[in-house]
């Protein structure tokens, strides 16, 4: 009776998470205040204009002007470049905001994969409503719904841990050449879409590094980053700044200190991660059984979240 009980409030909470997401597309939720197209749309429409309408060169020199009309954001462009490239879906802006919908689709899968690398052998319902957990996220869902950049790292950071693993779980030589490529690739991609992320490259660089892999790898880990970080080292060059030459003019970034930056990351580091502290205290045991129903995904939930998308 316990078992299906869970089951059913499992499946529950997955379609209600699901069937969310897929509402708000429909009737274009803003939920974190950068979407629709009085937000930060019509800026990224702009920026893939530039890119669209003009050979690579040039449009990368409009990322070293202070000229906001051409091309303004704080990430690199490489984004623009893929959806140049790759997305057939750009010539319209309804049909490029479907297209970013269904790529941001890979987000839940991705995390499902990364969840059930490191708990093999839990139940696949109790990962997939974990993974469900990320439809529920105001800036995921604003950033699928409008077509913005944040979740192509969401992409790669997950892919980065997939990536990893499995370099670190084989012992076969080909598949350690090709392991160790695809995650200094990936993780690398994470900085180029958000600077804020070059802590995923870092993770992944240090765990091969003190791994037991022979020098011949670590060598050649050395070598893969260097010539990943290529571009960006060009880009830094040419912005005389590790964001785009606009951005870094208006935010200051290099010429002065944001100590009030400091509280702002300090209390949305602390609220993401206090339930870590709550889940050692004695009260927790009281709200075990009184949600009993849902003990084991709080247990799992915590321990997936620390080692997946931390470890």
């Amino acid at each position: 009776m316990r078992i299906n009980s869970y089951k059913n409030f499992s499946l529950l909470l997955v379609s209600i998470s699901v069937l969310s997401f897929f509402i708000g597309f429909n009737y274009g939720e803003n939920s974190a205040g950068a979407g629709s197209f009085q937000g930060d749309f019509p800026q990224l429409w702009k920026n893939l204009q530039t890119f669209l309408n003009n050979d690579l060169d040039r449009a990368i020199s409009f990322t070293t002007t202070i000229d906001h009309e051409n091309f303004k954001s704080s990430r690199t462009p490489l984004l623009y470049i893929i959806h140049k490239f790759f997305n057939p879906f750009v010539e319209n802006k309804i049909h490029f905001i479907r297209s970013v919908f269904g790529i941001s689709l890979l987000v839940p899968i991705l995390f499902y994969l990364c969840l059930k690398q490191k708990f093999k052998n839990e139940d696949n319902l109790l990962l997939i409503l974990i993974s469900s957990t990320i439809f529920l996220s105001p800036y995921f869902r604003t950033s699928a719904y409008w077509g913005l950049e944040e979740n192509f790292g969401f992409i790669t950071l997950l892919l980065s841990f997939i990536f990893l693993n499995k370099f670190l779980s084989t012992n076969i030589l080909w598949k350690n050449y090709y392991f160790l490529f695809l995650t200094a690739l990936v993780s690398s991609l994470c900085l180029y879409f958000d600077q804020k992320l070059s802590l995923i490259p870092l993770i992944c660089f240090l765990q091969i590094y003190f791994s037991n892999k022979t020098t011949k790898l670590k060598f050649l880990l050395f070598a893969l980053y260097f010539v990943f970080a290529l571009p960006y080292i060009y880009l830094i060059i040419s912005w005389g700044n590790i964001i785009p030459t606009g951005d870094a003019q208006a935010r200051g970034v290099g010429n002065q200190l944001h100590f009030a930056h400091l509280g702002y990351a300090t209390s949305i580091v602390a609220f993401y991660n206090c339930h870590f502290y709550f889940t050692r205290r004695k009260i927790y045991l009281v709200w075990l059984k009184i949600f009993s129903q849902i003990k084991k995904i709080i247990i799992c939930y915590r321990y997936s979240l620390y080692t997946c998308c931390i470890y």
